[in-house]
């Protein structure tokens, strides 16, 4: 809707509330409203606390301010004034009040400004004078000032609302208290807010919001968008025509972005008056800083108030008129009807009397191919032919201008998606019958996670064998763009070498023959006999075909070497399953080859050294073949961390000494080249391979954290409009999380295999955190929500299960067309086994009773892979069962979870702090005596005492004196400052002699991540200090220095000291051994090591940190302690039934093998049955009470309901009640 300024008549005066034998003409009304100080309140130097009021020459300077303007009534806000009224330089000011200097707004009105003219009857104008104004309603945000005069009535209000960044409550409560006084007031005269209302307004326009310098409406912008709807405001600051000008009214301290926060609503009423809008940035009231700006509206009326006489003859005339003018219309109406029929008639007969041919072309036959040519092209999409899947491109997308919604198919040319459809298959039968066994990129049915198992999997197998393991990753540099096509196809000899057909080599040479690109800031096409088009049908296949003839180069020059890596074989015992194959079905043993792995343009060399000491040169050797092999092709490797570099870690016998070597070497390992200048290989603990990040000590740790950190990036993307957005529902906000981030966080996880106990809290505590920020739960509501009852509410799986799933998908995928290679390694990976072993047992659990055709797996593993192999889509479908009853299973765990809860809070239950809590420990060890926390460990002790009190462990105190990370007591020179502190911690002798060893000679400074300790050339000069890790030498020190000391004393030196209790016990007893301590230190000491227990001076017991089993969803339920109800039993008994359930024998723990529907039923009886007897007990302390229930719904709901009656309730025959 736009609104434009138009000439008002007399009818369309200033308001209804006008009465028209008023006959005065409206004057100008110019309306501001003005934020005086920032939101922090520190918008003055001087910092004054009495306000604006009383601050040097502020209100003339802002009143000076608003009369250069011609401001007639201004809103104030964060005036920060004394409640009252003042007046100013001719304005009368009307004031709420501050809440303990901080807020206050006011309204100022010009006096004796005239609004409304007289008329020409003499009667008197309408003018601002102090006595015909009443406030209505004051407080520190809001203010209401009714203006009484000549029968007009105006209600002026000034509002500050909250700030965007408050909490929703607290939003929707300013809003419905503000609502509702206007409600009260709006009837007593019309309506103008002025005020900074912090809302975002303009992505959903009405007649009282429009969409000038839209923004997206936020939770304030709704309720102002309501308020303005209901009492039929407007703001003309938003409407294109009335506003003129920048809209910004506040100014970001940070960038100095301009954002709209402040408003002047009128009525609607006033739409046919002079209106204009601004903002005026002369105002202020001499701040150092300016960060509002004022917003100001002037309404004029440019008609004169007539007399009522002509007001009636007027309105008589327009009625006469307008009958006539309509019935002229319909008259003419009807005519135009009359020709067009008569027109199109005299067509139709002239068509018919002149015989032509194109009178019955529709009506012959016509032959389908010859109809389907000329008539579907219009109806498809122009210049968009389909994929190989047939799917046309126009479907399947979300988001048209994103690159991301088409796939890569339809990024090519039509004629391009022609040739990848007639002739990709051709070279890819060559490419398959030619490749190497482990070139996997190119090939179907082979998944990219292949690639870096077999790098993970070959590292563990090294572990368990003892050897060394050392992988040379390649990355080419600019793969497809340097390959030398005359190398790949040579001639017939050589195509035919490689059982090419006479057509293949004709097509080879056709697309290779006269082909050109365009180089980058160029426009002209170049010529080339060189590359291949990236994404194209034939890059990828034809640069793969490259790879045999370069490994071969690359291993004809090995065979050459005196010096060479060993081939890598497996011996295995030819089995490819999970579980222990039967007797009767053993295989014989086999030995697999592991060689390159191969996809794209990444490779991975796997290299065996017999002795430790042959690493260096073995690695630079064989870096030096690989670049000579990619060189004679007309390729380049990219040397770097992440793209041509080695995994190395040493095992055996001198592997220390060969470590020190290796690593020692500054800019990794030199590697020659006959053709080209000499490269170093870099030596990296962790390298990135296919998307996985491959470490040289085997851990998971680091991919973790690059998947949690990848599915971070993709929840913030959506975290505001989706996963905090309070109009979708918890379960589509699940089902997105799953979807979007998830799949990210999950990625290769079913190669994972067993977690550690910190990659299992780090993988647990993402997935939890990002179901509990989806719940939006606000600062003042319960934060205690357990793990069961957060997944129930997104309706999605615990962490536990999302690993079960995964690792059941990856092992349809190894069992269906594993390599291998890949089978030969993970048959010697005991704990992959165990994980597998464990996935099968979890599915087999859940559908053992429901697919009667699938065995335990343990004892017939082979119907599962005719499953897997055969029926891949019914195996897809038992996993998620299984996952949809295990879901269900969290579930049902939470709404007894929540039931207990109930139970616990109605009978005053006490959790004892070991027994029914696994969290907490039987007895707390160390405690932080000036907060009077105490803590279950000395690490979270340690973690509280850090943020709090600046505490720092003495290995971290004596690591940080040391610009390099060498050790004063011992002369060892580490990798890094951590492990120096590492060995500090565990080293009493180097504590006591730190400072002894003084370095002789340079000591070096950048040092590998994986270089072993070495020792520096230095001399040692024997000094001794006390260990501060058992005495604090500060406390005894104190101690010693009081005079003379008592038991009051020694206490508050305690508290002066963040130590842990052990080293406050040590240095008491040390201060009293001392020979100048005085006689009773003893007995004081002894007094105050007695004291320091956490259980007789804390007040507050921690939990210690959440490990795996701390994020369990499904954890026992504990009888809750000292749990007794307190009956009512006088009154009407009130009485509570529950349904029989759906699934009797569904109980806890709830892990039987049953159908989904009825699974799904059972849960919503369940959570509906939790909720009547939650009511039940909680009637239950007001009057008598039953439940009707029976036996098996009783059953149900165990253990709970027994431990209802443990507390007072006494059964029934039907039921379950209260006591007689």
């Amino acid at each position: 809707m736009r609104l434009r300024p138009t000439v008002g008549t007399a009818e369309d005066g200033l308001m209804r509330a006008i009465p028209h034998q008023s006959g005065g003409q409206m004057g100008v009304v110019t309306l501001a409203t003005y934020n005086v100080l920032s939101l922090s309140g520190t918008a003055f130097a001087d910092n004054r606390q009495e306000g604006l009021a009383f601050a040097p020459a502020r209100p003339t300077i802002l009143s000076a301010a608003l009369h250069a303007c011609g401001v007639n009534v201004a809103g104030i806000q964060e005036a920060r004034t004394e409640a009252g009224t003042l007046n100013t330089d001719g304005f009368a000011r009307f004031c709420s009040g501050a809440d303990k200097g901080k807020f206050g707004v006011e309204l100022w009105f010009k006096t004796n400004h005239q609004i409304i003219a007289g008329s020409d009857d003499c009667s008197e104008g309408v003018v601002f004078t102090p006595k015909e104004f009443t406030v209505l309603h004051a407080d520190p945000r809001r203010i209401f000032v009714l203006f009484t005069a000549a029968k007009n009535r105006f209600l002026f209000s000034s509002l500050h609302a909250p700030h965007r960044g408050a909490e929703s409550p607290i939003l929707t409560a300013w809003w419905a208290e503000t609502k509702r006084l206007l409600e009260r007031f709006a009837s007593k005269g019309a309506v103008f807010l002025l005020g900074d209302f912090n809302a975002a307004v303009g992505s959903l326009t009405s007649r009282s919001v429009g969409d000038l310098c839209a923004d997206t409406q936020d939770e304030s912008g709704d309720h102002l968008h309501d308020t303005l709807r209901r009492l039929s405001l407007w703001l003309p600051s938003t409407f294109h025509g009335i506003h003129e000008g920048p809209s910004g009214t506040y100014v970001q301290k940070r960038n100095q972005a301009e954002s709209r926060n402040d408003y002047v609503a009128i009525p609607s009423h006033l739409e046919a008056c002079n209106i204009l809008s601004w903002r005026e940035t002369r105002i202020h009231a001499g701040q150092p800083v300016i960060d509002h700006i004022a917003a100001l509206v002037r309404v004029s009326a440019r008609g004169v108030l007539a007399r009522p006489a002509y007001w009636q003859v007027r309105q008589r005339l327009r009625c006469a008129v307008r009958f006539h003018e309509v019935a002229a219309a319909f008259a003419s109406l009807r005519c135009g009807h009359g020709a067009d029929r008569a027109a199109y008639l005299g067509s139709l007969a002239d068509s018919v009397g002149s015989g032509g041919h194109q009178a019955h072309e529709d009506l012959s036959y016509c032959p389908v191919e010859s109809a389907y040519r000329p008539n579907m092209p219009g109806h498809t999409v122009g210049g968009k032919a389909c994929g190989p899947d047939g799917i046309p491109a126009e479907l399947g997308r979300s988001q048209p201008v994103d690159c991301g919604s088409y796939r890569a198919i339809m990024l090519l040319s039509v004629v391009a998606k022609t040739f990848h459809r007639a002739f990709r298959p051709a070279i890819y039968r060559f490419f398959e019958d030619n490749s190497l066994p482990i070139q996997l990129g190119g090939k179907k049915n082979a998944t990219v996670l292949y690639g870096s198992h077999i790098s993970r999997a070959y590292g563990k197998w090294c572990a368990v064998q003892g050897i060394s393991t050392i992988i040379l990753f390649a990355d080419v540099s600019a793969a497809y763009y340097s390959a030398v096509r005359a190398l790949t196809a040579r001639g017939s000899e050589e195509d035919q070498g490689g059982q090419a057909t006479d057509w293949l080599q004709a097509l080879t040479h056709d697309l290779n023959h006269r082909t050109w690109m365009t180089l980058n800031s160029d426009d002209a096409p170049v010529l080339t006999t060189q590359g291949s088009r990236p994404g194209s049908s034939w890059a990828d296949l034809f640069f793969g075909i490259t790879i045999p003839g370069i490994l071969a180069i690359r291993d004809q020059m090995r065979s050459a070497s005196p010096k060479k890596a060993r081939d890598v074989v497996i011996q295995w015992d030819g089995w490819k399953g999970f579980f222990d194959p039967p007797p009767a079905e053993c295989p014989q043993p086999a030995t697999a080859a592991l060689d390159d792995v191969v996809w794209a343009d990444d490779l991975a060399s796997y290299l065996g050294v017999a002795q430790p000491e042959e690493a260096a040169s073995l690695i630079g050797t064989e870096a030096s073949f690989l670049n000579d092999s990619f060189r004679s092709y007309g390729y380049s490797l990219s040397f770097g961390v992440s793209k041509t570099a080695a995994v190395v870690h040493l095992r055996g016998p001198g592997a220390r000494a060969a470590r020190r070597h290796l690593f020692s070497l500054q800019k990794g390992v030199p590697a020659l080249s006959e053709a080209g200048p000499a490269e170093h290989l870099p030596l990296v603990p962790a390298y990135k391979h296919l998307g996985v990040r491959v470490t040289a000590n085997n851990s998971l740790l680091p991919e973790i954290k690059q998947r949690v950190a990848a599915a971070w990036v993709s929840f913030r993307q959506g975290k505001t409009k989706v996963f905090r957005s309070k109009r979708l529902g918890l379960e589509k906000k699940g089902a997105i999380l799953a979807s979007h981030v998830l799949s990210k966080l999950t990625f290769s996880c079913g190669a994972w295999g067993p977690l550690r106990q910190g990659e299992m809290t780090l993988f647990a505590r993402t997935v939890v955190s990002m179901y509990r920020q989806c719940l939006g739960l606000a600062f003042a509501e319960d934060q205690h929500v357990t793990t069961a009852t957060i997944c129930a509410l997104v309706r999605q799986a615990e962490p536990g299960t999302l690993l079960l799933v995964e690792r059941l998908r990856y092992a349809r995928q190894l069992v269906t067309n594993g390599p291998d290679v890949l089978w030969a390694l993970l048959r010697s990976d005991a704990e992959f086994l165990k994980g597998m072993r464990e996935a099968f047992d979890w599915l087999f659990a859940w559908i053992r009773a429901t697919a009667q055709y699938c065995r335990n797996p343990a004892n017939s593993w082979e119907p599962w892979v005719r499953l897997m192999t055969t029926r891949q889509g019914r195996f897809r479908g038992l996993v998620k069962r299984a996952k949809a009853l295990e879901i269900i299973r969290v579930a049902s765990y939470a709404a007894l979870q929540a039931l207990l809860r109930s139970l616990c809070q109605i009978g005053g239950a006490v959790n004892g702090p070991g027994r029914s809590d696994p969290e907490r420990p039987e007895r707390y060890q160390e405690a932080c005596l000036i907060c009077r926390i105490a803590f279950p460990t000395r690490a979270s002790w340690a973690v509280h005492a850090a943020k709090k009190h600046g505490y720092r462990a003495p290995a971290t105190l004596l690591s940080q004196e040391q610009e390099k990370p060498l050790c004063l007591g011992c002369g060892r020179l580490y990798a890094n400052r951590h492990r120096l502190r590492r060995h500090l911690l565990h080293a009493q002798q180097c504590r006591t002699k730190w400072g002894s060893f003084h370095p002789t000679g340079e000591v070096a400074t950048e040092l590998h991540v994986q270089l072993p300790p070495m020792q520096v050339q230095g001399d040692e000069c024997p000094e001794f200090r006390p260990d501060s890790v058992y005495i604090h030498p500060g406390l005894v020190e104190a101690l010693l220095a009081l005079s003379p000391p008592d038991a009051d004393g020694v206490w508050r030196t305690l508290l002066d000291f963040a130590e842990p209790l052990d080293v406050l016990q040590w240095s008491l007893r040390d201060w009293a051994a001392r020979p100048d301590a005085p006689q009773n230190a003893g007995s004081i000491a002894e007094d105050a090591c007695l004291l320091l227990d956490p259980e007789l001076w804390c007040e507050d017991f921690r939990k210690g940190k959440r490990g795996p089993l701390g994020f369990l969803a499904c954890a026992d339920l504990h009888r809750p302690e000292s749990c007794r109800l307190n009956f009512v039993l006088s009154g009407v008994t009130a009485v509570f039934k529950v349904d029989d359930p759906p699934l009797p024998e569904f109980v806890y723990p709830f892990r039987h093998s049953v159908p989904l529907a009825t699974a799904r039923r059972h849960l919503d009886w369940l959570e509906q049955a939790c909720d009547t007897v939650n009511a039940f007990l909680s009637s239950s302390q007001h009057s008598p009470v039953f439940l009707e229930a029976s036996s098996k719904t009783l059953s149900c709901l165990e253990p709970v309901m027994g431990w209802a009656v443990e507390a007072g309730f006494a059964p029934r025959p039907g039921g379950l009640g209260s006591p007689l």
